[in-house]
């Protein structure tokens, strides 16, 4: 009966160590994820959380991209940055103290768990918008041709 134990804790860490190299190949294919990203990824993963990076953006024209981020810039992510952290701090403070066992502990992780991935998918599209937002320099040929020249003064 032991064996039967034994074998099966060791094949479902086999699995499970197996389905971690798996996943770390597929994020170390994200060449712009620095090591800490990475590790939290495998982390939320071991947790059983998803990231941002496993659920796939809606398909938009470009103009229906801007507009929408034009939006989440202007209205959505102020007003959920602030409920964010209000909603965060009153959820540790009542895990902290209301908290009857792993059950509850757990449950409440998860709800900061997705209160997180809500704010960083806004706080991701709003750094998205300012980047768009920002006036493209253009470029000018004879600038380099100028700065080259020798003026006489």
């Amino acid at each position: 009966m032991w064996e039967k134990i034994r074998v099966f804790f060791i094949g479902s860490i086999d699995i499970k160590i197996d389905s971690l190299y798996k996943k770390l190949d597929e994020i170390k294919v994200d060449s712009k994820k620095t090591d800490s990203q990475v590790a939290l990824t495998l982390m939320k993963h071991q947790l059983a959380s998803i990231t941002l990076d496993d659920v796939k953006e809606d398909v938009m024209t470009s103009e229906e991209r801007a507009e929408y981020l034009s939006k989440v810039a202007s209205i959505v992510f102020p007003i959920v940055e602030k409920k964010y952290k209000k909603f965060v701090r009153h959820q540790e403070h009542f895990m902290s103290f209301e908290a009857d066992g792993d059950n509850q502990l757990f449950f409440s992780r998860g709800s900061i768990n997705g209160l997180g991935l809500m704010y960083e998918s806004f706080k991701k599209e709003n750094e998205e918008f300012k980047e768009m937002s920002k006036p493209k320099e253009k470029f000018d040929p004879h600038k380099l041709i100028e700065s080259l020249v020798i003026k006489d003064d």
